[in-house]
């Protein structure tokens, strides 16, 4: 593992879109500054449909600092929204960057890593799992269907947009994107959220205090930094064609 942390660790960003306040993982994929993520790190669908793109997007790591990027993908062609990924740009020369592999190249069972910057905190996390299943899904914003990869791993919140990674030969290289954390639980706590908001905006309940504290205000607090940091030990990956394909057409 002291191997794999030693070769992804110059490799990988935090990626932050202040205005819009989204937050999540990117890695570089060609010496002059491309970089991957999801599309959901750097941009939104409205309830009407509609795509928004972040108009400031900061990336940065140990190695590079931190330096604005500029989204380089064609931003009108849906397959980067609905197959969740984008392809984004800084202004540097000569990086380190990880080889883009195919979907075809990992299989049930294989050892996997994957690291990135959980929500809560500045520092890269490494990790390593294990491919539990190849399925079809519905993308992340439509109806269609697409390969995703679910790893038995501990992804977490602000893990999005980060490499798959698998070893091929002495070189590692990236076979998904991590596009999700699986925790059933965080449908439940929505509704109990919802609940909350509503019983703190009721004319008795900022009158209640136990030990000086509103309970319904502190369980808010309690399960909204659950949410943040819960794991239950699954995650998902979407197939890397998708991308690999999209920065063909760039370079070209």
């Amino acid at each position: 593992m002291k191997k794999v942390i030693k070769f992804i660790k110059p490799r990988i960003v935090k990626v932050t879109c202040p205005e819009m306040g989204l937050k999540g993982t990117g890695f570089i994929i060609s010496e002059e500054g491309h970089i991957a993520t999801n599309f959901h790190v750097i941009g939104q669908v409205d309830q009407n449909g509609r795509v928004h793109y972040a108009k400031k997007i900061t990336v940065s790591n140990l190695i590079i600092g931190e330096t604005d990027a500029t989204i380089v993908h064609d931003i009108k062609d849906t397959a980067s929204v609905l197959h969740d990924y984008s392809i984004i740009k800084i202004d540097k020369n000569g990086l380190e960057h990880f080889e883009i592999g195919k979907g075809n190249e990992v299989e049930e069972g294989d050892e996997v890593y994957f690291g990135g910057f959980p929500i809560t905190q500045n520092t890269l996390t490494s990790h390593k799992g294990y491919v539990s299943s190849l399925r079809k899904a519905p993308t992340r914003f439509g109806t269609d269907f697409q390969k995703v990869i679910d790893i038995d791993g501990t992804v977490v919140g602000g893990n999005s947009g980060g490499p798959l990674i698998i070893k091929k030969g002495e070189n590692y290289i990236v076979v998904g994107i991590i596009s999700q954390q699986v925790a059933y639980l965080s449908e439940a706590f929505q509704h109990l959220e919802q609940f909350l908001k509503v019983q703190m905006t009721s004319p008795n309940a900022g009158s209640v205090f136990i030990g000086g504290m509103n309970p319904n205000a502190a369980l808010f607090e309690t399960i909204k930094t659950l949410k943040t940091n819960l794991s239950t030990g699954i995650g998902t990956a979407i197939f890397v064609d998708y991308l690999g394909q999209e920065f063909e057409k760039i370079k070209k």
